[in-house]
């Protein structure tokens, strides 16, 4: 089910919904900041859509060392 959240309590409800299933996990967000990875309960075989442009990293909106620490837990990024 296709399910678009607002600002509103973001965070908990993306790391409930991930964590209500045991099939792989498809997030997209449009941006991970500091601590991102540890607010997403991702693990191997989930996939995170985020927009990493040189400009999101630049003002912060995307962290590439988040990215980075999913990638390790197996996560695959796009």
């Amino acid at each position: 089910m296709l399910r678009f959240l607002d600002r509103f309590d973001l965070w908990a409800t993306l790391k409930d919904a991930a964590r209500a299933t045991k099939r792989p996990r498809f997030v997209a967000v449009p941006y991970l900041g500091v601590d991102g990875a540890a607010l997403l309960p991702l693990s191997r075989g989930d996939v995170l859509i985020c927009a990493l442009t040189e400009q999101n990293s630049k003002n912060g909106s995307v962290c590439p060392t988040e990215i980075a620490a999913l990638q390790r837990r197996g996560v695959k990024a796009y």
